[in-house]
């Protein structure tokens, strides 16, 4: 499952870095159109859609870290400069599998806070990604660490 913005009622862009590294943060997918259930995590509710084609690829391609961040506030900082550049970024600790049954129905998550060694899907270029660890691990280099930036 990957979370989209609507382009149209029939494409939508990837806002989310896919766990299936074979698929891509930013690319544009048409859908059928028709909402086959939806997701809740806190007072977000978004439709669900079924992917039909990859209508357009990113040029980004899904890269891999591990990080030791002391508090939930750590991660959240390093999630804000990732999407103030528009960039992807994934906890891998967050992934939720479900069966097509409650795939296609209404599901409610709830939000967890994540801590400690923790390894990260990013949608971001090498350089990018590498900068925004750097300044992140380098504004609190007690509580934060990055370690094997690298192809997922």
């Amino acid at each position: 499952m990957v979370w989209a913005l609507r382009l149209c009622p029939a494409r939508a862009r990837v806002i989310s870095v896919p766990f299936d590294p074979s698929r891509r943060f930013g690319e544009v997918v048409v859908h059928d159109g028709a909402p086959h259930g939806e997701r809740t995590t806190g007072d977000l509710t978004v439709p669900v859609f079924d992917e039909l084609v990859l209508a357009e690829e990113s040029p980004l391609a899904t890269l891999s870290v591990l990080v030791n961040a002391d508090q939930p506030a750590d991660l959240h900082d390093l999630r804000v400069a990732f999407s103030r550049r528009s960039l992807g970024i994934e906890i891998l600790a967050s992934r939720v599998d479900l069966c097509t049954c409650c795939s296609e129905s209404s599901i409610r998550q709830e939000s967890r806070d994540y801590a400690n060694e923790q390894q990260l899907f990013l949608g971001a270029t090498q350089d990018d990604a590498r900068s925004l660890l750097e300044e992140w691990a380098g504004a609190a280099p007690a509580a934060r660490t990055w370690a094997n930036l690298h192809l997922a």
